[in-house]
């Protein structure tokens, strides 16, 4: 999960796995590339709901 972080955050493969040195004893940019194809989405983020309501605080709030 964090090789994939890293590579979203703009790394390129080679560059992550460079990264992934201290943690994980080998790792190619190949098994990097092959995270970053079989991420599903669908399996860490839940589903988006409709919003029914707003809570806004007078408080922030600047009238100029």
């Amino acid at each position: 999960m964090y090789a994939l972080y890293l590579y979203l955050l703009g790394l390129s493969f080679r560059n992550t796995a460079k990264a992934l040195d201290p943690f994980v004893e080998k790792r190619s940019h190949v098994a990097v590339w092959d995270w970053v194809q079989l991420f599903n989405p669908n399996k860490f983020y839940l589903k988006r709901t409709r919003v029914t309501a707003f809570i806004i605080d007078e408080t922030v709030l600047q009238i100029t």
